[in-house]
């Protein structure tokens, strides 16, 4: 039993090392995009803000750490806890300030315009009828700020909470709407 390892076995092995770097360094680049999106489409929003406030529209459970990407979170509280967030809605009670239950499949319970920005980072993709909420934020809104997953992100295909798929196409479509900024 001697210690030379047979050179197809070291090959593979070699291979298999460098794939897990590889895939290490893709997700630490798509955390890093990620947040990167996010904090760029929400100072987007809070330049649209002027005095009507901004509506976090889906504001995510954002007391749970994600450990694939165990910075945003802290983001996410920043943005949910900014002065100009005028509300904070989603479907489960999240411990953030002006949080309001509300399932985003039906008609929101605004008047026209009453928000400066709708700011909808990462939501879109988990509604089975997304087209009827992008509806209701541009009615409720002067200005959407919509962040979506890169399509080429790995854990935007492998999230089976995720519902629809934006591809480059989709993005182009949506970023024709007036009044409509898309962070990807």
């Amino acid at each position: 039993m001697g210690g030379n390892i047979p050179t197809a076995t070291k090959a593979a092995h070699n291979r298999f090392v460098w794939g897990i770097l590889a895939l290490l360094l893709y997700l630490g680049w798509t955390g890093h995009n990620y947040l990167k999106q996010r904090k760029r489409a929400f100072e987007k929003a809070l330049q649209l803000a002027k005095d009507k406030g901004i509506i976090n529209l889906g504001s995510g459970t954002v007391k749970r750490f994600n450990p694939l990407y165990p910075w945003d979170y802290k983001l996410m509280n920043k943005i949910a806890s900014h002065p100009k967030m005028r509300v904070n809605l989603d479907f489960e009670k999240n411990g953030v300030p002006n949080f309001m239950r509300w399932d985003l499949a039906k008609n929101l319970p605004f008047g026209d315009k009453e928000f400066d920005v709708a700011f909808m980072s990462h939501i879109l993709e988990h509604l089975t009828d997304w087209n009827e909420t992008l509806r209701e934020a541009r009615r409720i809104a002067d200005y959407v700020v919509i962040v979506l997953p890169n399509p080429f992100s790995p854990g935007h295909h492998c999230c089976v909470e995720h519902k629809q798929f934006f591809d480059f196409d989709d993005i182009k479509e949506l970023r024709k709407l007036p009044n409509v900024h898309v962070y990807v």
